[in-house]
């Protein structure tokens, strides 16, 4: 019998190949769609600003343009994506604009992968998240390049920076500090990535206790004077005033709209099924956070709460001026995308940590290439490969066979609980051995004693 297929081809190749395929289709619409148009706030946010920065005369004015309002938002990170932009192709070409800002989606799942590397298949829950966040619901954002700029560059500046926080020193630290800012200075809600990385922080320092207590003082400094400066001459309606008074006079109304544009990714036509898919995923993930409020890594948490925030913000400068069905509209349903594919990342990293055992037959079985098959008679192989099917469909409905207790160890050695497939492995198929086991094991051992060693799956 011929080798069977290597693990990494299951938990590996194959989910890049689909990650693959779904970026490949999606960069053939945006090639396909993408205009040298501008469109709305295009004209306003790029083509304006940037005919003030090719003739300004002085770096003042230059200064005064990057910082200048666009309604409630100061959009100065994406300014200067604008200008080097120009500076590279000599124009302002807004279908290069369109792809230059679709390429922060790409950037967001790296990141989200880099925030799970530590599980033993990284690619294999990227693969849910990428077919979520690489579909076409936020149609209304995908070709418009200044809104495009804005919510996606939002998330993963705020991503990129919670990332820096995790296991953190001192260049970490001013490169989180400079990504919190960009994230500021995109989107107004992007003020929120402060109050997570302060969660992150005190995380590190009270519950781990690897981080020392100056670093959130530096923080929460940090966060005072970039705040500061982004409300110096900045006129907007929306004042805090304003916005807590209509609260207090329609809060249902506001909680409704709320869950709507954190749940809208699921439809565009129903308030009650989005509002519904928004409170199940913040049900989720107040679940996770509390259950995992020790762990090691809780980036994905974060991940999901910064959204959380933003979308609050979000709410709370909309829902005075707008009926909940806006909140359905494509333009604002990146977040809720962004939302779900952090759902799926979610809940396979955080389920195989306590149902493991469901998950070991299906990553370990495969692992089988490792192993080389005994010499036999056809009657006997037959026999074998019958027994070896039975045992795969009992194991695949839920280890409905329990392990016999003769168990031996090889050479004496211990084998480790956990860490990904470095766990024990009872085969119980005798057609395939591992070279060393096999070595290893007294030649004078029964079959049927062969059939229940303990292998070290590597």
């Amino acid at each position: 019998m011929g080798r069977l297929a290597s693990p990494h081809v299951f938990i590996r190749w194959i989910p890049l190949a689909g990650i693959g395929l779904a970026l490949f289709f999606y960069g053939q619409f945006l090639y396909l769609h993408a205009m040298n148009i501008p469109f709305a706030d295009d004209i306003l946010d790029v083509l304006q600003v940037m005919s003030g920065l090719i003739g300004a005369d002085q770096p003042g004015q230059s200064l005064e343009l990057l910082f200048a309002q666009h309604n409630d938002h100061r959009t100065t990170s994406s300014r200067l994506l604008y200008y080097l932009s120009y500076a590279a192709e000599g124009e302002i070409n807004f279908r290069t604009l369109t792809f230059v800002a679709n390429f922060a989606l790409i950037m967001i799942l790296l990141v989200m992968y880099l925030a799970i590397r530590d599980h033993f298949a990284p690619w294999l829950l990227l693969l849910p998240a990428a077919l979520v966040l690489f579909q076409l619901r936020a149609y209304g954002l995908t070709l418009w390049s200044m809104a495009a700029f804005a919510y996606f560059y939002v998330y993963l500046y705020g991503f990129a920076c919670l990332l820096m926080l995790r296991n953190i020193n001192g260049v970490r630290f001013i490169f989180a500090i400079l990504l919190a800012s960009l994230a500021t200075f995109t989107l107004a809600s992007g003020q929120m990535i402060w109050l997570v990385g302060v969660v992150s922080l005190l995380q590190q320092v009270a519950v781990r206790k690897k981080v020392p207590l100056s670093y959130v003082a530096v923080w929460l400094g940090a966060a005072i004077a970039v705040m500061l400066a982004w409300r110096v001459g900045l006129e907007t309606p929306n004042t805090l005033l304003y916005v807590l008074d209509f609260f207090i006079q329609k809060p249902w109304y506001q909680l409704t709209y709320y869950f709507v544009l954190l749940g809208n990714a699921v439809t565009e036509e129903s308030v009650t099924v989005a509002a519904t898919a928004g409170g199940l995923m913040f049900l989720l993930l107040c679940y996770s956070t509390f259950r995992n409020r020790r762990a090691g890594n809780i980036l994905p948490e974060l991940f999901g709460w910064y959204i959380v925030f933003s979308v609050i913000a979000m709410t709370l400068g909309r829902a005075p001026y707008s009926d909940i069905e806006y909140a359905l509209s494509s333009r604002y349903s990146f977040p809720s995308i962004l939302m779900l594919a952090n759902s799926c990342i979610l809940v396979f990293y955080r389920l195989d940590r306590r149902y493991l055992k469901l998950f070991r037959f299906q990553f370990c079985w495969p692992a089988s290439t490792a192993y080389r098959p005994i010499r036999c008679t056809q009657r006997n192989c037959s026999r074998r490969w019958k027994r070896e099917s039975r045992t795969i469909i009992e194991k695949t409905i839920g280890f409905l066979v329990k392990p016999r207790k003769r168990q031996i160890l090889l050479s004496g050695e211990r084998f480790p609980r956990k860490s990904m497939f470095r766990h024990r492995a009872r085969i119980r198929c005798p057609l395939f051995f591992h070279t060393r086991t096999h070595q290893n094991l007294p030649a004078n051992l029964p079959v049927r004693e062969r059939r229940n060693v303990l292998i070290y799956c590597s």
